[in-house]
């Protein structure tokens, strides 16, 4: 007598039991922070005009509103690492500040002609900022990185090296030597771009 083996398929879920709905309510989530404390203080920003950040200061076991406004949503926000009361939050033409957890926000000016989408800090330097994003000022948009030593009070414009139509959209800083920079964003019609900087932005080269 011959034996049958009877291969069933198998289906297995992965990863739906790794991830749990904590909330907070408010609307769509564009952007959040979260600082390096223990239990960590987090704070996220809703997609409303004006906005109020949701903050959870237990490591997002429970939210509340912050009392101070921003007058519309931020494109991004940033948590200093070092004190958790101090944030940035950016709305593509100003910066707003808070130093004390969202209660209240200090504004920021921001180089004229300009559109900025994301908002890094120097990993090894919280008073040093990198804002990327577009200027409009001209024929044709252009890339541009902007970068403040003072904490956002003032702020240098460096435009990336293209001719051509460019949006800036994303930033990374290196996190071992800061002198590094990179720029991602798009050119033309469906082109993307990236712009390396070895030199804290002073001289961006263009990588398609």
């Amino acid at each position: 007598m011959r034996a049958f083996i009877v291969l069933m398929p198998v289906v297995v879920a992965v990863g739906f039991s790794a991830w749990t709905a904590i909330g907070p309510n408010g609307g769509p989530i564009y952007s959040g922070g979260i600082a390096t404390a223990d239990p960590p203080t987090i704070y996220l920003a809703p997609y409303a005009s004006p906005a109020n950040l949701v903050k959870s200061t237990n490591g997002g076991e429970s939210w509340f509103f912050t009392s101070g406004q921003i007058p519309t949503y931020p494109q991004n926000i940033l948590v200093h690492p070092s004190d958790p009361e101090v944030v940035y939050a950016l709305t593509g033409a100003a910066l707003y500040k808070t130093t004390n957890g969202g209660a209240s926000w200090s504004v920021y000016s921001l180089p004229s002609s300009n559109y900025f989408r994301a908002l890094r800090f120097n990993p090894l330097n919280p008073e040093v900022l990198y804002a990327v994003g577009y200027n409009y000022a001209g024929s044709v948009y252009r890339t541009v990185l902007a970068r403040s030593i003072n904490a956002g009070v003032n702020w240098q414009v460096f435009f990336c090296d293209t001719a051509a139509p460019s949006y800036g959209y994303s930033l990374a800083v290196d996190p071992i030597d800061t002198n590094v920079i990179y720029v991602g964003g798009y050119r033309g019609i469906g082109a993307t771009t990236l712009h390396r900087s070895s030199d804290c932005g002073d001289t961006l080269c263009h990588h398609q």
